[in-house]
Formats: structure tokens, C-alpha cells, sequence
């Protein structure tokens, strides 16, 4: 009778934490998509998105691992490419056992959105404080060598709730470190909690969505199918309304697939 008793408990602990799992998740996945992809003045940001356009030249874009660049700002390169600048997508850390394979699917992808990619070489969820430290010199080289203007990076400071990725952080400090220390005066950040600029998208969603789909490789990943369904039940209508369709047979998807709808929000510092 106790050993029942035992099990009876066990399992009605084990069906409150289900039930709270299934309440909590939408609710923290709605505020995280809340957050990242709104503006307390929408004028103001839509401002700022412009002076990005018109202002930037030559940007240098740093993501930690191969599709990050795709997935939060990929509409913002590829506009910025379709008129004319000089746009360099920089990861990290992209040393893995399917190291090779990412980099081929990257390159697709930057191909799609028009920008150069550059591949750090530093290891995949396992960065020192020595690779950190050539991470921040690498960036500025690149700065210096492409003559850059403006610096796009994960903002470490006020990011999206639920998401704290050690080496999106990183790289998001060292980038940010980078500018810093070469005078770069227009930094934009992506990912963030506090956003104040909006990229109108929609030209590129296409494009985007390609690029996206170009990671044949990351389509797999078991926590990207509640994600997908919890980001195309909260988007807006309106925002980025396609079939919701995937393959990763053929390497399809659509904006719908994915987590932002047809404007980007970035915080400029």
C-alpha cells in the first residue's frame, strides 16, 4: 500500500510539472517574442533603421556559429547588399565535427544575401579566455582591413529573455570590444530586449528565407519544431504569412519556418 502510495505521488508530481510545462513555455516564448520584435516609438525606430541604410557603407556582422546571421539578421544584410554595400558576415566559432559541412552551407546562404563570409576558427560551445582574446583581434583586423564603418553584433547586455548562450555572449562582448577599440562609431545590435531601430524586410523575405534554408544541416534539431509552431502562432497577421512549409530533403523553407516576420529590431548604442 506505501509502495503505491510512493508511485501515486510520483506520478502526480511528474503531471503538475507537465501541465506547468505547457503552460509556462507559450507564455515565456510570447514574451520573448514580445520583447525582441517591438518598439516603444515606432517612428523613432523606423528612423534609425533608415540612418542605418543611409549612413552605413562598409558593415561587418559577427555572429557566434554558421545561421546565426541568417536567423536575426539576415533580412538587414541582405537589404544593405541589394544597395550596393560591402556587407562581411564574421563567425566565430564554428569548429565542430561537421565543421566543413556548415561552412558549405554558409556560403550558400551568404551567397543568396550578397555578403562575404569569414570563418574564425574557434571551437563550438568551447571558448577560452585565449580564443576570446584573438576573437576581439581578429574582428579588428577585419575592421581595418575592409575599412568598416559600421559593426553588427548579439547585444550580451540586454538580450532576449529565455536565451543566454555562452558563445553568443562572448562573441557579443568581443565584437562590441572591437568596435570600441577601432572608433567605430554606428554598432548595431541584434537579438536584443531593449531595441530602438526597425529594418523594413519584406524586399528580401525571400531571400532571407533561402538563406535560412541553405542550413540544411541544423533543420534536425528537435527544439526547432515547438519553436516554430510557438513563433507562427504568436507572429501578427500580416508579418511574414507564408505556407509554413519545410523540407530538409530539399532544403526549403519559409519565413514561417522561422522566428521573425517582416522587420528586424536591432538596438543601436
Amino acid at each position: 500500500m506505501e509502495r503505491k502510495t510512493r508511485v501515486l505521488t510520483v506520478l502526480v508530481i511528474v503531471a503538475a510539472l507537465t501541465i506547468g510545462l505547457l503552460v509556462a513555455l507559450p507564455y515565456a516564448a510570447s514574451r520573448l517574442f514580445n520583447r525582441i520584435n517591438s518598439v516603444e516609438n515606432p517612428g523613432a525606430a523606423e528612423a534609425k533603421g533608415r540612418e542605418l541604410l543611409k549612413e552605413s557603407k562598409v558593415i561587418v556582422a559577427v555572429g557566434a556559429h554558421p545561421d546565426d546571421l541568417e536567423y536575426y539578421t539576415g533580412g538587414t544584410l541582405g537589404v544593405l547588399a541589394a544597395e550596393g554595400k560591402t556587407v562581411i558576415g564574421v563567425i566565430s566559432a564554428d569548429k565542430s565535427p561537421i565543421q566543413e559541412t556548415r561552412r558549405v552551407e554558409m556560403r550558400k546562404a551568404a551567397g543568396i544575401l550578397g555578403y562575404k563570409a569569414i570563418f574564425l576558427d574557434h571551437p563550438d560551445r568551447g571558448l577560452t579566455r585565449t580564443d576570446r582574446t584573438e576573437i576581439r583581434e581578429q574582428i579588428k583586423e577585419i575592421i581595418k582591413k575592409y575599412h568598416a564603418d559600421t559593426v553588427i553584433a548579439y547585444d550580451y547586455v540586454d538580450q532576449g529573455p529565455m536565451y543566454h548562450h555562452v558563445d553568443h555572449i562572448a562573441t557579443g562582448q568581443e565584437a562590441q570590444a572591437a568596435a570600441r577599440e577601432t572608433s567605430i562609431k554606428n554598432v548595431y545590435l541584434y537579438f536584443s530586449a531593449d531595441p530602438n531601430t526597425a529594418i523594413d524586410i519584406s524586399s528580401v523575405l525571400e531571400k532571407k528565407s533561402a538563406a535560412m534554408a541553405a542550413h540544411v544541416s541544423q533543420h534536425s534539431k528537435p527544439y526547432l519544431v515547438p519553436l516554430r509552431f510557438l513563433f507562427s502562432w504568436m507572429r501578427p497577421a500580416g508579418s511574414a504569412n507564408t505556407t509554413g512549409s519545410q523540407s530538409t530533403a530539399t532544403g526549403t523553407a519559409t519565413a514561417d519556418d522561422h522566428f521573425f516576420g517582416d522587420t528586424e529590431y536591432f538596438r543601436k548604442l
